[in-house]
């Protein structure tokens, strides 16, 4: 049923959005769970502080669950007024127990790393499915493909030849994109005016940061632009939330936790410096001239 969210057939999405909202009012961890449960599969655990997947997994279904989760939000945004903050708060109910044992299994080990790590521990518990949709998010932003056919080995074969001609290395970093994708549409969703919001985007600002100087440091154009429309939601959230209501119209916003952050000059700085220098490397103009515009812009959007 998930799946007709978005038919081409207006009679059967209708059936399926009407469905979908009586089945979150009554039961959300039936409708949350299964997607959730797909990209937090033990095959998605990375190793050691450069955080390297260990397994092959499923990229397929990965993608999927993403594009079902964001059916879901989507839909619950469509149509009456009060669908909004019913999004909110099903979004805001206590997770299931099978998936909270899932999230300690894939990020208990966080804690042992050392430093040029990012860990997801500081997020935990998760008291909310919003939160764990962001753990999961960040999870796939943050992991890597250091070697395909170290992975490779230690997979069972048939995820192996489900990849076809591309390698698992080029299919996950897809997966990343798509991840940072879902993290900006679900942070441009939150309401502004509501605690929750910041208490969420300000516990993921410093990890955001540091995927942003790793993509920087790994000269990952593409995930950089991912990562500058991920701190660009959280900006554009927090800035409307923290503005007093008796503010007049001309007040400057107060500081997001992006802003504040001691990673934040730093990642500036490089990530200009990189851009900068990049587009007039031989052969790799064009991508590196889209990312110098993709940081100007970012750069007027925190001036």
């Amino acid at each position: 049923m998930l799946d007709t969210l978005n038919d081409d057939e207006r009679e059967a999405k209708l059936i399926a959005r009407s469905w979908l909202v009586e089945s979150l009012l009554l039961n959300p961890s039936s409708i949350l769970d299964p997607p959730l449960r797909a990209l937090l599969s033990l095959s998605t655990i990375t190793n050691g502080h450069h955080h390297d997947y260990q397994h092959v997994y499923d990229t397929d279904a990965v993608a999927h669950s993403f594009e079902v989760l964001r059916s879901i939000v989507d839909c619950l945004l469509m149509g009456r007024p009060t669908i909004r903050p019913n999004l909110i708060g099903l979004l805001n109910s206590k997770p299931s127990a099978q998936i909270v044992a899932s999230l300690v299994s894939l990020f208990s080990g966080d804690s042992k790393l050392t430093g040029g790590s990012i860990q997801i521990t500081s997020m935990l518990p998760a008291e909310n499915y919003l939160k764990v949709m962001v753990i999961s998010t960040v999870a796939f932003m943050r992991g890597r493909v250091l070697d395909d056919s170290r992975v490779a080995e230690q997979s069972p074969g048939w995820i192996e030849n489900a990849l076809g001609s591309d390698s698992f290395g080029e299919r996950h970093r897809v997966i990343a994109a798509t991840a940072s994708e879902f993290f900006s549409f679900l942070v441009s969703v939150l309401p502004a005016s509501m605690p929750l919001s910041v208490q969420l985007t300000s516990s993921v600002s410093d990890i955001i940061l540091g995927l942003l100087v790793r993509a920087i440091e790994s000269n990952d154009v593409a995930l950089q632009i991912h990562i500058l429309d991920c701190l660009e939601a959280i900006i554009v959230t927090e800035g409307s939330s923290l503005a007093p209501p008796s503010a007049a119209p001309n007040t400057s916003p107060q500081t997001s936790s992006i802003e504040k952050s001691a990673l934040f000059l730093p990642a500036l700085l490089r990530g200009l410096a990189f851009s900068l220098s990049g587009a007039s490397r031989r052969g790799r103009k064009g991508g590196y001239l889209g990312l110098r515009r993709r940081w100007i812009i970012f750069v007027q959007s925190v001036i």
